[in-house]
């Protein structure tokens, strides 16, 4: 039999073995170098000769990111990361774990998991699982080991009693992944791409947001704007000073504390300096304790390191976790302040009393044989780790000193301390009367130190005793005193406050707290000061009240406590996971949308408070396009920017940018610049497009927007800066705006380096593979590439049209100036267009129309047709005439259909799954089932496009709910059917769930051309009838006319 079982990490895995094996085991190095196997022979259950085999992991095996499509930032939408497709890749590729644990568990008959016992340890159990599901025999058994410590005793009782993973822990875990990923990913690649491209000295690499995070800085910078509004207030306060008959002076204070009012302060100074006398009213001596504290908790545990032993949060996490792994306490993330009925926590005081060169032995002597030991209090049980507690005797030298030492001297004094006798002192109080204001004098005395013995921060000093008073003795006032002092601003919340509040709005765990506080001190939010208080930065302050002013919700701590705990439900296996995240997901992607819509009102916070690119930086290399020199900006992140063309380029950081002999890419004529990193890293030349593999900011935080081409000294330099023998080089050009909405299509190339002609083979050749084949032309298409041969050697010309705007920017403009010149008594009425803004519609629709016909009738289906990928010119002799043309084949595949020829058969059965944008995609095309793309796929996004086309949006949200409801419903509302009975009937059926019920392109083009000649006609019968009104009415006019001379004639004669 064959046991394999697998820790959280090397260290753990070595001690459990040893334990386990009585010490009679062999060790060697995994084939990754990053853990090691040990092995033993052993009795397990009823087997007394099994062989056991144990390793580790090295924390989380998998991490969880899009799929690769997703990665790039200039051409995904950061909306569409709310449900783009994701995967589970290696945590750490270099360390290849899944191949390893795959190897080393192969016939294993039982399975034994190791883990830490938290939530994120039972996913690592599920991921573990999944590496070796197919090299483990196939009715093998899958157990858990629960622990706390690595002590003999708590292992082998582990052993002893396995249970099973628990895979709600493991969902709660999935589920908060998930979220955190796409709500931080969407928003953060938004705000840094926004803000990073106008302002150049924000000092962050990206502009992050968190659904924890923020909230954690919206603490920070509520306190800082409550020192800001503070306006300090004058108060008065008495005190009494008296002599008693030993000529010792006494100091009264007033009850009362203080008055804000000096003409009150005042009238009492008055009327006991009248009286002048104080009388004895009480004395009063009352026993009082001061509890012992309860067993520590992690939450408690980083509030005194920061604020006890200036260690941040993140530190002493790792610092404790240390001393877990090392034997001398035990497992550090824990809720509960709660010892177990069955813990033997004199056993752990007889140890700690071997402790050397400590004050805590003499204290433990007195609490085991004098009979001090007191039961700890009653603390809060929530059922996961026992409290952290020191679990063998160490010296400073065998912790490693140092903040080793430091957390776990604190550590065992806080355990001495909560089995300790309470502080016990007495309190005197003598209560006077002067002028029927109430003064007093107190004074402590210590009887029993108890457990401030050990935590002498903790004391009660002693005060000066009180000389013997009598009740109703008088005095006269010696001296009198009104004091002017004026109220201070509360300080700069420290990381223990913070913690505090974390903890009581449910802001992240126990184990993430110390993470979400790191995050925003490395991000440039928040500074540390003095004191370890945190003071927000500019750039923190400016987001917050952003936030504040767009939707207060997305910094407010409500959202993610509802949120955590919704996780916690699903921990407990209460509420179902998939719909948590779809629920929780569905509200976030609303909150998006209206905050893009209304960035506008975060960008005037910044443009306050940093300065525009164009002020920053200092001249560097030329630009490609108008030859003038960009800035290079060297605050994080490293960018160039060219004020003239508007255009900014991210560069590689955390290095020095040279530029490189003054050369120039034959490309488009921008200047190489060289990157030495930071590390002596191999040096690499750049290009100034953008690169493909932007990371988000959970796994890269800066993202490079540049071409890199590797080089080494031996290289000649040829016509693209590199030997010949380098020949594949990728460029990409993405989407951009110059800052006045005007767009540019993409267009991905591969092209191979040519010498000379002679040189060049039959396969030497430019391609296109990621597009539409070159020869498919369209007006309505957008150009793509063309090349040439020039003097014999390989000229590259890439030609894009240059478009003033997109659909989606038109329509937004559009809405904007109706609404706007819109009445106020009617702005909550349905906003209809007039008969030139139908026309205009039409006019934009038959141009789509056009264009989708043409790319059917090549065989090719979009599968990605929507505003954004709409693109709009202006006639330069009739403005209110505009060009249509569809762009982005990046989703771009072939049509099912018979007619083929045999080149395109490989691509004929390209399946169409989960590909699209959620709001204009058809629902075939977006779910899990596979299906064949048809020209009906793109009949569907039509039909949300030409709804759009006709409505008027207030608001994004609005946009949002009102296609969601026709995807939905396959139904328009009742107001836009009233007004628009024709697209009312052509959008209901091209949204059909049913694809063959779908118009295909020219059945909408003679529906159009129908209805058109039936108005025509009916203008025309209109006009008719008018005509032949008007004649009757001159008829009639004439008749009366013909009445009236009759009548007139009749009168003469008579």
């Amino acid at each position: 039999m064959i046991i394999f079982m697998v820790a959280e990490k090397p260290s753990l895995a070595l001690s459990i073995s040893q334990i386990l094996s009585n010490g009679q085991l062999s060790s060697r190095k995994g084939f990754n170098n990053v853990c090691s196997v040990h092995e033993w022979t052993g009795k397990f259950q009823s087997n007394p000769s099994a062989r056991f085999r144990m390793t580790s992991v090295a924390g989380h095996v998998f991490g969880l990111d899009f799929v690769p499509r997703y990665n790039n930032w200039d051409k995904v939408d950061p909306s569409e990361l709310f449900a783009g497709e994701t995967l589970k890749k290696e945590a750490s590729p270099n360390h290849h774990m899944p191949a390893f644990l795959e190897k080393e568990s192969r016939g294993a008959d039982v399975i034994i998991l190791w883990l830490d016992c938290d939530k994120e340890g039972e996913n690592i159990c599920f991921e573990v699982l999944d590496c070796i599901k197919n090299s483990i025999n196939q009715n093998a058994k899958v157990l858990r080991a629960r622990f706390s410590s690595i002590t003999d005793k708590d292992i082998r009782h582990a052993f002893s009693n396995l249970a099973y993973p628990d895979k709600n822990q493991s969902l709660s875990v999935d589920a908060r992944q998930e979220l955190d990923l796409r709500i931080g990913c969407a928003f953060t690649r938004f705000q840094t791409r926004y803000f990073q491209g106008k302002y150049g000295d924000l000092d962050s690499s990206c502009i992050s947001y968190g659904p924890c995070q923020t909230p954690t800085l919206g603490f920070c910078v509520d306190r800082y704007d409550k020192i800001q509004s503070f306006q300090s207030e004058p108060y008065w306060l008495l005190t009494i000073e008296i002599k008693h008959t030993n000529d010792k002076i006494l100091k009264l204070y007033w009850d009362r504390g203080h008055v804000f009012d000096k003409e009150i302060a005042y009238f009492f100074l008055n009327n006991i300096k009248a009286a002048n006398k104080v009388r004895v009213v009480s004395i009063k001596t009352e026993k009082k304790h001061k509890a012992r504290p309860n067993a520590l908790n992690t939450v408690d545990l980083l509030k005194v390191a920061s604020a006890g032993l200036g260690m941040s949060p993140q530190n002493a996490m790792q610092v404790a976790e240390r001393l877990y792994t090392s034997g001398y306490i035990s497992y550090p993330r824990t809720e509960t302040t709660q010892y177990a009925d069955n813990a033997d926590l004199k056993s752990v005081l007889r140890d700690l009393s071997n402790c050397s060169d400590t004050d805590w032995r003499s204290h433990i002597k007195s609490l085991l044989s004098e009979g001090q030991y007191t039961s700890p209090k009653r603390g809060k049980d929530v059922g996961d780790h026992p409290p952290i507690t020191p679990v063998k005797a160490a010296s400073s030298s065998s912790v490693g000193g140092g903040d080793y030492w430091r957390l776990y001297d604190y550590i065992c004094r806080h355990f001495i301390a909560t089995v300790s006798p309470d502080c016990i002192y007495e309190e005197t109080t003598v209560l006077f009367d002067a002028s029927n204001e109430a003064f007093s004098l107190s004074g402590k005395n210590v009887i029993e130190p108890g457990f401030t013995t050990i935590m002498p921060w903790k004391r009660v000093s002693n005060d000066e005793p009180i000389p013997s008073l009598t009740i109703n003795e008088i005095f006269t006032i010696e001296d009198i005193k009104l004091d002017e002092r004026h109220t201070t601003a509360p300080d700069y919340l420290t990381e223990s406050e913070l913690i505090s509040l974390m903890e009581k709005h449910g802001i992240g765990t126990d184990a993430s707290i110390p993470v979400h506080i790191n995050n925003i001190c490395e991000r440039n939010y928040v500074k540390v000061d003095n004191g370890r208080r945190l003071i927000p930065t500019s750039l923190g302050i400016v987001l917050v009240h952003g936030y504040q002013k767009i939707d207060p919700e997305l910094s407010l701590p409500h959202m993610r406590s509802s949120v955590e705990t919704e996780l916690n439900e699903i921990a407990l296996g209460r509420v179902n996971y998939q719909q948590v995240v779809s629920h929780v997901l569905r509200i976030f992607e609303q909150k998006f949308h209206y905050f893009v819509q209304h960035i506008q009102g975060m960008d005037s916070l910044f443009e306050v408070s940093f300065s525009p690119l164009a002020a920053s930086g200092k001249p560097f290399v030329r630009c490609g396009k108008c030859r003038r020199y960009m800035k290079l900006i060297e605050s994080r992140p490293s960018r160039l920017h060219c004020e003239t063309c508007k255009e900014t380029y991210n560069l590689p950081q955390n290095g020095t940018i040279k530029v490189f002999k003054e050369l120039r890419c034959p490309l488009d004529e921008f200047e190489l610049v060289q990157y030495v990193a930071n590390n002596n890293a191999k040096d690499s030349l750049y290009h100034h497009q953008k690169n493909e593999k932007q990371k988000d900011e959970e796994k890269s935080p800066q993202k490079s927007s540049t071409t890199s081409i590797e080089y080494d000294d031996e290289m000649e330099t040829s016509a693209f800066g590199i030997n010949g023998k380098h020949s594949n080089v990728e460029i990409q050009h993405p989407y951009h705006s110059d800052g006045g909405n005007r767009s540019l299509s993409s267009s991905k190339i591969s092209f191979e380096y040519i010498k000379s002609h002679h040189e060049t083979s039959s396969n030497d050749r430019l391609s296109n593979r990621a597009l539409v084949p070159l020869h498919t032309r369209n007006q309505s298409i957008q150009p793509i590439v063309q090349s040439n041969y020039i003097n014999s050697k390989i000229v590259l010309f890439i030609q894009m049209q240059l478009c003033d705007m997109t659909l989606h920017h038109w329509l937004r403009s559009r809405d904007q100036n109706i609404i706007e010149n819109t009445p106020n008594v009617k702005k909550n009425m349905f906003y209809s267009l007039d008969d030139l803004g139908q026309h205009q519609c039409w006019h934009i629709f038959k141009q789509i129309l056009t264009a989708v016909e043409y790319l059917h009738s090549q065989s090719f289906v979009h599968r990605d047709i929507k505003p954004r990928n709409i693109f709009l010119t202006h006639d330069t002799k009739d403005r209110s005439c505009v060009h249509v043309k569809l762009g982005d084949f990046g989703l771009a595949t072939l049509l099912d259909s018979e007619s083929m020829s045999d080149s395109f058969e490989q691509l004929k059965s390209d399946e169409s799954t989960g590909v699209g944008t959620a709001l204009y995609a058809p629902p075939e095309q977006l779910n899990s089932n596979r299906c064949i793309a048809t020209d009906k796929s793109d009949s569907y996004s039509l039909g949300i496009v030409l709804f759009e086309l006709f409505n008027i949006f207030r608001t994004e949200m609005e946009r949002y709910c009102s296609l969601s409801d026709l995807r939905a419903h396959m139904k328009v509302e009742d107001q836009f059917s009233e007004y628009y009975p024709f697209e009312t009937n052509i959008i209901e059926q091209l949204v059909s769930i049913e694809n063959d019920k779908r118009p295909s392109v020219k059945q909408i083009l003679m529906m159009y051309a129908k209805e058109i000649q039936q108005r025509i006609k009916k203008q025309q019968n209109n006009k008719k009838q008018m005509i032949i009104e008007q004649l009757q009415e001159k008829l009639r006019d004439k008749d009366k006319r013909i009445q009236q001379l009759e009548f007139e004639l009749e009168k003469n004669k008579t």
